[in-house]
């Protein structure tokens, strides 16, 4: 029986899994942070794509409140007419929506990597 050249058919004696830890080209295109993870592996990647999470999310809040600046003197027209326990509970509100989006996403690509590393290890640990 004559297999196909590569990974072409028949792949069947012996049958060739796919090959695994290559990168994915058109991934890298679309996906600046796994781009990321492959140029600097896994744990540096994770982290540098949280900071880089942190970053755009205050540079977006900045650019925001730079074209807002101009109608300062309206918004603050209208929190005065707001009791001012209100105006800080508002603006307690907002500055901890900031700081639970930076938190979120360093937790998030923080524990990805700590997931897959006990998944890896459970795997080797069940398979004789």
């Amino acid at each position: 029986r004559k297999n196909g050249e590569g990974q072409d058919g028949p792949n069947a004696y012996p049958f060739l899994p796919p090959p695994e830890g290559r990168v994915e080209i058109g991934k890298m295109l679309y996906n600046p942070l796994y781009a990321l993870k492959v140029c600097l592996g896994d744990t540096i990647g994770n982290r540098v794509g949280a900071g880089c999470c942190c970053i755009l999310s205050t540079a977006a809040f900045l650019f925001i409140v730079y074209f807002i600046g101009p109608d300062v003197m309206i918004i603050l027209q209208v929190i005065s007419m707001v009791p001012p326990i209100v105006a800080h509970i508002i603006l307690g509100v907002i500055l901890f929506l900031i700081a639970f989006a930076c938190a979120y996403c360093s937790y998030k690509f923080g524990t990805r990597e700590v997931e897959e590393d006990a998944e890896e290890y459970l795997e080797d640990e069940l398979d004789p």
